[in-house]
């Protein structure tokens, strides 16, 4: 069994493998997530604010792995997905105030509020 960690701001991040599995794949696999957490969480690694994002964190980890298998580790390609941003968007350009500005439990709780003014309506 392999096992990595990362830690920073009272939050360790651990990663745990099969034995078979490279040490450095591992690490690399940490390191793209771990950062890809911090620029979802804009920098603030606190355990209040992970456990108020919790949805961003449950994201990040179904794009990182799917069923054991790594499906990517890039922390940009990770925080685009996660955000539903572009790669123009995650550069700086465009950003348009829309959807993909938004994180899934923004966009939940936008449709659920908008869902609620229209049964007041009719």
């Amino acid at each position: 069994m392999t096992a990595c960690f990362k830690g920073g701001g009272g939050v360790k991040v651990f990663m745990v493998s099969m034995g078979n599995e490279s040490e450095l794949v591992v690490s690399h696999v940490l390191s793209g997530f771990h950062s890809a957490l911090q620029g979802c969480l804009g920098g603030q690694m606190e355990r209040s604010v992970i456990l108020d994002n919790l949805e961003l964190l449950m994201l990040l980890i179904d794009e990182v792995c799917d069923g054991g298998s790594v499906l990517e580790c890039g922390a940009r390609e990770l925080m685009g997905r996660v955000l539903m941003r572009t790669q123009e968007e995650m550069g700086g350009e465009g950003g348009g105030g829309g959807v993909g500005d938004m994180t899934i439990g923004q966009v939940v709780q936008q449709a659920r509020e908008q869902f609620i003014a229209n049964m007041g309506q009719n």
